[in-house]
C-alpha cells in the first residue's frame, strides 16, 4: 500500500461526520431535510402537510381562490410538490366554484388531499382560525347530527340553525377530525361561540399516515336574506372522499341524494382512474311530482367544451316506467356503464323535508 493511504476507519468516520455537520450548519436542518425528501417542519415536529392542507381548504372557502393566503401553502403529496392555489383552486372546474370560492358540497367534491408515508401533527396553536378541534370523544351527539346530514345540504342547514339558535347564534369555528385518523391526542376544555363549551377537545394530535381529505363548510344564517344571525365555519378531516373514485373493472355504488325542494341534485364528481373527471347530476323529470322513481342523468366531461354533455338520458329505477334501468356513456378511451340499483323517497319528520335517494351502480372500463 502506498505511503499515506493507511487511514483508519475512525478517522474516515470522523471526517464524514464533520463534513455533514458543516453542510447542516451552512444550509440549515430544514433545507437539508427538504433536499433528502423528508418533510421536516423546522421545529422537530411531525409532518406539517396536513395543517397546511386544512388551512388551504379553510382559506379557499372563506376568502376565495385568488386570496394571497393561499400563496405559501405548499406541501409534498407522494413525493410531488403541490400548491393550494394551483392544484386545489386553479385545477378545479369553475362550475364547482361560487364567487371563486370552494365551500360545502363542492368542497367535498374537490377536497384538499394529503398523501404521504409519514404521520402528521395538528395543533390548535397553529390552527388558530378554529375555536375548537373536535372528534366524537369531545361531543358525540353534536357531531353525529352534523355528520349524518353533511351530504344533504338542506338537512345540514337546518341542523346548523337548530344548533346556533340554541346557543343564541354567534359564529362557530370548528375543525372536525374523524376518530379513525387519530393515533394519539392531548385534550382540554374549549369554548365556542362565546358560550358553547366542550370538554375533552383536541389541543394537539398525531394523525395516521393514510390518504386524507379536507373539506370546509361556511354556512351563514340569514332568514329571508335579512341580517346575518349566525355563522358556522367548519373544516372536516376524513380518510374517505365524498366524491366517487372509480377504478377500472370494479363496480361501485355511489349514493345520489337531494331534497325535494330542488328540481335537480348538486353536481357529483366522478374520477375515472385518477386520469380524468366527469360531472354527474340527477334531475327530477317532472318537477310537479315527487314520487316518480326516474333518474334523469346528465354526464359532463370536464375536458369537453362548455355546454357539451357526454350523455343526457333517463333511466328508471324500476320496471313500471317503460324505461331501461341502465345506460352507457362512452368517450374514447373511457366507458362508463350506469345501472340504477335502487330508489327511495324519504321523509324526515323532524326536519319536515322530503328527499330522494338513488343507489347507482357504476362500472368504468378503459379501451
Amino acid at each position: 500500500m502506498a505511503k499515506g493511504a493507511n487511514i483508519s476507519l475512525p478517522v474516515i468516520f470522523g471526517i464524514v461526520v464533520f463534513s455533514g455537520a458543516l453542510v447542516v450548519s451552512f444550509l440549515g436542518i430544514q433545507k437539508v431535510a427538504q433536499l433528502l425528501g423528508w418533510n421536516w417542519s423546522g421545529d422537530g415536529s411531525l409532518n406539517p402537510s396536513l395543517e397546511k392542507a386544512i388551512l388551504c381548504s379553510y382559506n379557499r372557502c372563506k376568502y376565495g381562490c385568488g386570496d394571497s393566503r393561499l400563496d405559501d401553502l405548499t406541501w409534498n403529496n407522494a413525493g410531488e410538490s403541490v400548491s393550494c392555489g394551483l392544484q386545489y383552486c386553479g385545477d378545479v372546474p369553475d362550475v364547482f366554484k361560487s364567487d371563486n370560492k370552494l365551500c360545502g358540497w363542492y368542497s367535498q367534491q374537490y377536497p384538499v388531499e394529503v398523501i404521504t408515508n409519514e404521520r402528521h401533527t395538528i395543533s390548535k396553536d397553529v390552527l388558530k382560525v378554529f375555536d375548537c378541534i373536535l372528534d366524537k370523544n369531545a361531543q358525540g351527539n353534536f357531531l353525529d347530527s352534523i355528520l349524518s346530514t353533511i351530504n344533504i345540504p338542506q338537512l345540514l342547514y337546518n341542523e346548523i340553525v337548530s344548533l346556533l339558535q340554541g346557543q343564541g347564534f354567534g359564529t362557530f369555528k370548528i375543525l372536525i377530525v374523524s376518530d379513525s385518523l387519530i393515533s394519539s391526542a392531548t385534550r382540554a376544555d374549549c369554548s365556542m361561540g362565546g358560550s358553547y363549551k366542550f370538554s375533552n377537545t383536541i389541543t394537539k394530535a398525531t394523525i395516521k399516515a393514510i390518504p386524507i381529505y379536507v373539506d370546509t363548510f361556511d354556512i351563514s344564517i340569514k332568514p329571508l336574506g335579512l341580517v346575518e344571525l349566525g355563522r358556522f365555519e367548519a373544516s372536516h378531516v376524513s380518510n374517505e372522499p365524498n366524491y366517487t373514485k372509480l377504478d377500472p373493472g370494479i363496480v361501485k355504488t355511489p349514493t345520489i341524494q337531494w331534497d325535494s325542494a330542488n328540481v335537480e341534485s348538486l353536481l357529483n364528481r366522478i374520477s375515472l382512474g385518477g386520469e380524468t373527471n366527469w360531472v354527474f347530476k340527477a334531475v327530477r323529470p317532472d318537477p310537479s311530482r315527487t314520487d316518480v322513481p326516474i333518474l334523469h342523468i346528465v354526464v359532463y366531461s370536464v375536458n369537453l367544451p362548455p355546454g357539451g354533455p357526454a350523455l343526457d338520458t333517463r333511466i328508471a329505477c324500476d320496471s313500471s316506467q317503460g324505461l331501461s334501468r341502465s345506460t352507457t356513456v362512452y368517450q374514447s378511451p373511457y366507458r362508463l356503464d350506469i345501472y340504477c340499483n335502487s330508489y327511495s323517497y324519504l321523509f324526515n319528520s323532524d326536519e319536515d323535508i322530503n328527499y330522494f335517494v338513488y343507489n347507482v351502480n357504476m362500472l368504468y372500463t378503459k379501451s
